[in-house]
């Protein structure tokens, strides 16, 4: 399949802004798209085109943090705009983070969580229009957010900073924070648990190594990403991606601070 996927940030660059980024999915071909995990809450709105050539929303969800791939079958002209919201700042949608893990709202249960909000966006035609009645929700939503525990955020910032390398004793000791505390503090927020969400930055910093030209040796990306040994390499790829590093998808990598890493 082709496809054609643009990102830009939503409000500024601060650390701390509320929505990551907004993003955009325009598919070319039909076939199966194929999101990998990152550990946010997006609102995505996908849109058709009518039988007069004028794009409409058809369906809104909420799309919670997932520990696996997801393969998603699309068709051609099919159009996704949506808001990466930062990690921990997901219910601001209305949401439990913890209780949409792996999972997404659909149809009453998004009306439940957003309410009226939806009603502009649902009564936008053209893309010109949907884009500026999307970008209204999500900011709407976003000015919600409550602040996290600092003990989360913090730990969180850790874990980004190291590419998740850093131990959850290690963020416990810095936070001044037990460790079982600091566990239950980060799930709430993102969903995830802290080891999970450690993985999958770290699954992250290993793909944007291994595309990397010239391409360099998978025990070189193992070693600079934290992992025992190439074959735990391997085994977190199948885990994250459903692929092997040899075998790698064509997929999308959103931007995330990753420590050293320019994206």
């Amino acid at each position: 399949m082709r496809y054609r996927y643009i990102e830009q940030p939503a409000c500024d660059d601060a650390p701390d802004a509320v929505i990551e980024a907004l993003w955009e999915t325009s598919i070319l071909s039909p076939g199966t798209y194929v999101v990998l995990p990152d550990g946010r809450l997006d609102l995505v709105a996908r849109c058709d085109v009518t039988v007069a050539g004028e794009e409409r929303v058809v369906s809104v969800a909420i799309i919670g943090a997932s520990s696996r791939p997801s393969r998603l079958p699309v068709e051609k002209d099919q159009w996704f705009i949506g808001a990466r919201y930062s990690p921990g700042f997901g219910a601001c949608l209305g949401v439990v983070p913890s209780r949409v893990a792996d999972a997404a709202l659909r149809g009453d249960d998004v009306l439940t969580a957003l309410g009226d909000d939806l009603g502009d966006l649902m009564q936008a035609r053209g893309l010109p229009q949907i884009r500026d009645a999307f970008r209204a929700l999500a900011l709407r939503r976003a000015a919600m957010a409550a602040a996290l525990p600092d003990a989360a955020r913090i730990a969180i910032e850790r874990l980004h900073h190291s590419a998740g390398t850093v131990a959850i004793s290690e963020l416990a000791s810095i936070t001044g924070t037990p460790e079982r505390t600091l566990r239950r503090h980060v799930r709430q927020a993102i969903g995830l648990p802290p080891k999970t969400f450690a993985g999958i930055l770290r699954f992250h910093k290993a793909m944007r190594l291994m595309s990397a030209k010239p391409a360099p040796m998978l025990a070189d990306v193992a070693a600079a990403c934290g992992y025992s040994d190439q074959a735990h390499l391997t085994r977190e790829c199948q885990r994250f991606g459903g692929f092997t590093p040899g075998q790698r998808l064509p997929v999308t990598l959103v931007t995330m601070p990753l420590g050293s890493l320019a994206d």
